[in-house]
């Protein structure tokens, strides 16, 4: 049976929890959903991915709603005298923090299924829709008149789109001082093992060189390579496979000659899934400890706080997996799971003598002001 005070305790935390899960979710779907408007995908079109937007989003939200509401709660049990008259009834705040040890291993738990299995489910079910949207874009900017592709040099403007087949395309392209003009009466986009293609047929082209010659043709067929990376990334997914499948392709060690861009997703994708429900203890102890010695009970201030370590824990092995991923990489473990150990130790610190640590960290900036003063 629960005391008062963990009554108190858990119920003033998980309404505040409940309160900023669901603006954050506002805020992840409203964004996906932003960046498909801005892509030319009508609006009407967004609706069915809506739920697999929200499965995206839920097991990253949770962790920063918890962690924000901890922080914004003991804040302002802080500020409105709480612990003090508790410490006067020969309660310690340490009492109280016990009391969210049940909220974080339930949000824990929480955390893991959502990782583990929705996660994947609302990727695959973007991935699966991608295609369709890709479709709905192109067939919306014919419709308005605006370029079907604006992209690597590339214009084309079509007459009519359904689906993958397209009618009285016009295109022109640019490949250093060369440019070239083509009209087709027909094309189509082709997935192929070399990337993704725009197959044109019974085409007229012009090409012009610069100070050169200009040049005429007709070919029965042209076809131009728009994305020779996007084939290869459709085709092993590890963010949309389960655990145990990312955990195989783990395993399998890429030969010295082969890309390692899959073995390094897979790592990364097998360690995240493992890490964000972890990162729970460490997000929380931290928001315990600020709450404690710097409490603030206002919800902007929290959110920025929790979303700005967030970022700085998890970015950085993001961005270095992402950014040269075909090449041999380190294990991103040890780049992903070291920043969240010392976030844990600092907010252990914070909240096991909160005034102490508040008093330390306090110290430089009692120094610098002195300095200031003697100098003036």
């Amino acid at each position: 049976m629960l005391d008062t005070l963990a009554r108190y305790i858990l119920k003033r935390t998980t309404l505040r929890f409940l309160l900023l899960f669901a603006v954050f979710m506002g805020v992840l779907v409203g964004g996906q959903v932003a960046l498909l408007l801005g892509r030319g995908v009508p609006p009407e079109a967004c609706l069915p991915m809506i739920q697999a937007m929200s499965l995206l989003s839920v097991p990253i939200a949770l962790p920063v709603s918890l962690a924000t509401a901890i922080l914004v709660v003991l804040g302002g049990m802080v500020q409105d005298g709480e612990f003090r008259a508790l410490a006067a009834s020969g309660v310690s705040h340490r009492r109280v923090l016990v009391r969210l040890v049940p909220l974080i291993l339930g949000a824990m738990l929480l955390c893991g299924l959502l990782t583990h299995v929705v996660m994947p489910m609302g990727i695959a079910d973007m991935r699966a829709n991608k295609g369709k949207l890709l479709q709905t874009a192109i067939a919306s900017r014919v419709a308005e008149g605006e370029p079907m592709v604006d992209h690597k040099g590339m214009s084309v403007w079509v007459g009519s789109a359904d689906g993958p087949r397209l009618q009285d395309v016009r295109a022109l392209l640019k490949r250093g001082d060369e440019q070239i003009a083509l009209y087709a009466p027909e094309a189509q986009w082709v997935l192929a093992d070399q990337g993704v293609h725009l197959e044109c047929r019974n085409v007229q082209m012009m090409v012009r060189h610069p100070g050169k010659h200009l040049m005429t043709m007709d070919t029965e067929r042209y076809a131009y390579l728009f994305d020779s990376e996007l084939a290869k990334r459709e085709k092993i997914n590890p963010d949309a496979l389960s655990t145990t499948e990312v955990l195989a392709l783990t395993r399998a060690l890429p030969k010295p000659d082969e890309s390692h861009a899959v073995y390094n997703n897979a790592r990364l994708t097998l360690h995240f899934r493992f890490f964000l429900p972890l990162s729970l203890i460490a997000f929380g102890l931290l928001a315990m400890g600020l709450g404690l010695a710097f409490g603030t009970d206002q919800n902007l201030p929290g959110v920025i706080i929790i979303v700005v370590i967030v970022a700085a824990v998890v970015y950085p092995t993001f961005g270095y997996v992402k950014n040269n991923t075909s090449k041999p990489q380190i294990d991103p473990s040890f780049i992903l799971y070291p920043p969240a150990v010392l976030v844990a130790l600092i907010g252990g610190w914070l909240a096991w003598r909160p005034e102490r640590a508040r008093e330390t960290l306090a110290k430089p900036l009692l120094w610098l002001a002195s300095r200031r003063a003697g100098r003036a």
